[in-house]
């Protein structure tokens, strides 16, 4: 038994622990969990492995369906919403025989290629989401919200219906960024929220009302890859357990409104090498090498996108006027880029911006495409192509991101590159998923239908 096990186990006795939940996130990044008392580690074997039915969640066929959770003792953290003392652990999952396979093994596995080049990636999540007191709010703000009526219009409808936010302070679509805390009435939620996350061990360095009128945002600080792609599943979970406690609903949907800010998950990445930031020249700026990992990054948009926008609904943000990218493209402080270098990127904090995920993605899939991308153009050692300056949106000399789900995947099945660092099992089981949504939803008649063509 390694030190981080034994220590967990002193914890485990310490707080009284008991029971532990193995948690684990699907292909398509719901979460799952198995709960079991706390005394299987301390005195049992559970640290080796706990076995359940993988067919069941899509990772193994009826045939062979035995998998085993594979607890990782640096992920855990004391559950704040059990009158029980209870443990939260991330698990990756294995075969019986011992071959990782899943979303959070794959990433354990290009972590590894990065460690035989001495890099240590570290990754920024920013956390936009939108939060409402029902689904039926959202359903009637997207229905109410549109291009042809003004905001005080909107907001006398909603107040009518009781549905908007109070009426003598609304928040306007697209003009809520950073509004002040006398006009939030989510203010605790996000304090709450902050100082959940921060109490178990993630440096928070900001929290604020973003562009949206429910959308808000909280930045982290810099995590290794795995740390931060934990700390997504951790936030989409801490998020919902406050949300009822609050009687909120969070939704992580990419564009909940349609004529409302989108919610993103832009990444900040940087490599480290030892102690010294990869990505530095001895000048403080962008190096070959950050410009190779930029150049990985743009050659594989396309595929990375099935991972890193993988709903149908992904694609609705991605479109001009909302602060998302549309273009493969990179750029200095600009916010239509896909990829952008923050001006404050010098020296020791130099990183790059990719603006395309969005908070519906499996974070450890989306991890991995992302660093897979950018190896790739290390390893390849390949040139960037100029700097896109001026509104993107109005340039028609670069190539387009996806633009559904449909070519995304496309993209996706014809890099091997970006597959390969997936898994082809686990893509063509991913693509089998996201297959079925498109035939589910082009069988949907949507309300929109009836509203332009009943009367044809």
């Amino acid at each position: 038994m390694s030190e981080e096990h034994k220590k967990v186990n002193e914890l485990i006795k310490k707080k009284n622990i008991r029971w532990v939940v193995l948690n684990f996130l699907d292909i398509s990044g719901e979460q799952r969990c198995i709960s079991l008392p706390a005394s299987s580690f301390t005195e049992g074997n559970a640290w080796h492995g706990t076995d359940c039915d993988g067919s069941s969640v899509g990772f193994m066929t009826l045939e062979k369906s035995d998998m085993l959770l594979i607890p990782d003792p640096s992920s855990a953290w004391i559950d704040p919403f059990f009158k029980d003392r209870t443990l939260n652990v991330h698990a990756s999952t294995s075969t019986p025989d011992g071959v990782l396979m899943g979303p959070r093994s794959g990433l354990t596995r290009m972590l590894k290629e990065y460690d035989k080049l001495g890099f240590v990636p570290l990754i920024s999540p920013e956390m936009e989401f939108s939060l409402y007191e029902s689904i039926q709010q959202a359903i009637i703000d997207n229905d109410v919200m549109g291009a042809d009526m003004d905001w005080a219009g909107k907001n006398v409808i909603h107040s009518f219906f009781g549905f908007y936010d109070g009426a003598s302070h609304p928040h306007r679509p697209k003009k809520a960024y950073l509004s002040s805390n006398i006009n939030e009435d989510r203010r605790e939620y996000r304090n709450d929220l902050s100082n959940l996350l921060t109490d178990i061990g993630y440096e928070i360095r900001y929290h604020h009302h973003e562009g949206g009128k429910r959308q808000l945002e909280i930045e982290t600080g810099y995590f290794p890859a795995m740390k931060a792609a934990d700390f997504i599943a951790n936030f989409k979970y801490l998020a919902r357990g406050l949300g009822k406690q609050h009687c909120l609903i969070p939704t992580f949907m990419a564009k909940p409104s349609a004529y409302d800010a989108g919610n993103g998950m832009h990444f900040h990445i940087r490599l480290m090498k030892g102690k010294q930031n990869a990505f530095s020249d001895k000048k403080g700026e962008l190096n070959e090498t950050a410009m190779q990992f930029i150049a990985g990054l743009m050659k594989h948009a396309p595929a990375i996108c099935s991972f890193t926008n993988p709903t149908i609904n992904s694609y609705r943000r991605l479109m001009p006027g909302f602060q998302a990218p549309t273009a493969i493209s990179w750029s200095r402080s600009n916010r239509t880029a896909l990829i952008r270098v923050p001006a404050s990127a010098k020296g020791p904090i130099n990183n790059v911006e990719i603006r395309n995920p969005d908070p519906s993605a499996n974070p450890y899939l989306a991890t991995t495409a992302l660093l897979a991308a950018g190896l790739d153009g290390i390893k390849k050692k390949m040139k960037v192509p100029p700097e896109s300056k001026g509104n993107l949106y109005k340039k028609n000399n670069l190539e387009s991101l996806p633009s559904s789900l449909e070519d995304a995947l496309v993209a996706t099945a014809k890099d091997s590159v970006i597959v390969n660092a997936i898994g082809a099992d686990l893509f063509e089981s991913f693509k089998a998923i996201k297959s079925k949504e498109l035939s589910d939803y082009r069988k949907h008649v949507p309300i929109w239908d009836f509203n332009v063509y009943f009367n044809v």
